[in-house]
C-alpha cells in the first residue's frame, strides 16, 4: 500500500468567495467582444442572438450543438475558493499572477500572443555549465521560484538529478532578441529583451516513482527574484485539495510551449504555441492508461496535434473568467505525454497541482 505524507504546513489558509471558472470549450468572438464556446443549454444568450452572424462558429469533433457565448458583464453565482497565504510573496494572489490581455488584435494560427502567459519558463540542461540544451517547461510561481515536473530534473541514462539548470522568462520566439510580433492589422508589438537565471536549488518530491509517475512535481529556486513585468508574470495557484472527484471532468484548459519534453525529441517551435484540452474523467482516462494515482488528472488526446504543443513540466490552465482580466491557475503539469506525434490520440497523463499544494508552500517556506 502506497502511503502519502506530507510535512507540517507553516501556513494559514483562508478562502475567499469568487465565481467558478465558466466551463467553456475554446475561446471565440462576438463582434468585438470576448464569447466562450458552450453547449447551447447554458448559455446565457437567447436562441436569437445565438442564430445570428455576428459571431465566430464553434466547432468540435467531440462536442455538438457549440455556439459563441458572450461573456456576461456579471459575476455569476456559484462558488470557487482561491487559496490566501498569510505571504501572498511565496503565493501571490489575483491581480498579480494569471493575467491574460485580451485584446482585439488577430494573429494566426495557435501562436501566442507575445504577452500571453508570462510564466511560461523554457528549461536549458547542461552536463558540464557550457552548452545548455532546452529539455523541458516549467511555470513561475513567485520571483523566485519555478513549478515543473520531477522527471524534468533527473538524467534519463543514470536517474541522477540535473546539476546545471538555467530558466528563459519573458520568451516568445528562441530566434530573436527582443521578439516582435506583426499582426494583421499591420501594427507591431516588440517585447523587451528575455531574462535567462541559473537554478541555484532543485528540489524534486522526495516519493517521485519515474516507473509509474507518480508524484512528479519539483521546484526550481531561481539564483535571483525576477521584478514583475508585462511579459514575465507568475500563473496563480490552486487551493489544496487532498481528495480527488474528477471536478475539472469537460472543461477546457490550456498548454504552453514550444513543444520541448525530457522524454521525446519532438521538432517542436521556435514560437510560443498554445493548444486547447478537454479534461477527461478518470473512468474514460482509465481505458488508454490502466491506472490513475492519487495526484494524477487527464487530459487531451480529442487530436492527434494538440497533445504536442506543450512543454514536459509545463501548466494544464484554467482560465477564471470572472475576474476584471481573466485569471489563469495551474491545474496540472504536463507529466507523461506520448512519445510521437504522429497520429497519436492518446490523452496525456497530468500532476494534479491542487493535491500537492501543502508540499509546494512547505518547499518554498523551509527554502526562502
Amino acid at each position: 500500500m502506497f502511503i502519502w505524507c506530507f510535512p507540517i504546513i507553516f501556513f494559514l489558509l483562508v478562502s475567499h468567495t469568487v465565481s467558478v471558472p465558466i466551463l467553456h470549450h475554446g475561446r471565440c468572438k462576438v463582434n468585438a467582444n470576448i464569447g466562450y464556446c458552450q453547449h447551447r443549454e447554458i448559455c446565457w444568450e437567447s436562441d436569437v442572438e445565438l442564430d445570428s452572424f455576428s459571431r465566430s462558429q464553434c466547432s468540435s469533433n467531440t462536442r455538438k450543438d457549440l455556439v459563441c457565448c458572450r461573456r456576461q458583464s456579471q459575476n455569476i453565482s456559484s462558488t470557487f475558493h482561491v487559496s490566501k497565504s498569510t505571504n501572498n510573496e511565496l503565493i501571490p494572489q489575483p491581480g498579480v499572477c494569471g493575467g491574460s490581455p485580451l485584446n482585439n488584435r488577430i494573429y494566426a494560427g495557435e501562436k501566442v500572443h507575445i504577452q500571453e502567459f508570462g510564466w511560461a519558463a523554457l528549461l536549458f540542461y547542461s552536463y558540464d555549465d557550457t552548452e545548455y540544451t532546452p529539455m523541458c517547461g516549467g511555470s513561475l510561481i513567485n520571483k523566485r521560484w519555478i513549478l515543473t515536473a520531477a522527471h524534468c530534473v533527473f538524467h534519463r541514462h543514470d536517474g541522477s538529478v540535473v546539476n546545471h539548470i538555467r530558466a528563459r522568462l519573458g520568451e516568445w520566439d528562441t530566434r530573436s532578441t527582443p521578439d516582435c510580433q506583426e499582426f494583421l492589422v499591420g501594427d507591431r508589438v516588440c517585447a523587451p529583451p528575455h531574462i535567462e537565471l541559473n537554478i541555484d536549488l532543485i528540489k524534486a518530491h522526495e516519493l517521485y516513482e519515474h516507473s509509474n509517475w507518480i508524484n512528479d512535481i519539483a521546484l526550481l529556486r531561481l539564483n535571483r527574484s525576477v521584478y514583475y513585468t508585462d511579459y514575465v508574470i507568475p500563473i496563480c495557484l490552486p487551493p489544496a485539495k487532498q481528495t480527488y472527484a474528477d471536478d475539472y471532468a469537460g472543461y477546457a484548459m490550456d498548454i504552453v510551449g514550444w513543444g520541448k519534453t525530457a522524454e521525446a525529441q519532438f521538432s517542436g517551435s521556435t514560437i510560443k504555441m498554445k493548444a486547447s484540452l478537454d479534461v477527461i474523467s478518470t473512468p474514460d482516462c482509465v481505458r488508454t492508461h490502466k491506472k490513475l494515482f492519487f495526484g494524477q488528472m487527464c487530459a487531451g488526446g480529442q487530436t492527434p496535434q494538440s497533445t504536442c504543443k506543450g512543454d514536459s513540466g509545463g501548466a494544464l490552465m484554467l482560465m477564471n473568467t470572472s475576474y476584471s482580466i481573466p485569471t489563469y491557475f495551474a491545474i496540472g503539469i504536463i507529466s507523461l505525454g506520448p512519445q510521437s506525434c504522429v497520429g497519436s490520440r492518446s490523452p496525456n497523463i497530468f500532476t494534479r497541482v491542487e493535491f500537492y499544494m501543502p508540499w509546494v508552500m512547505d518547499t518554498m517556506h523551509a527554502n526562502s
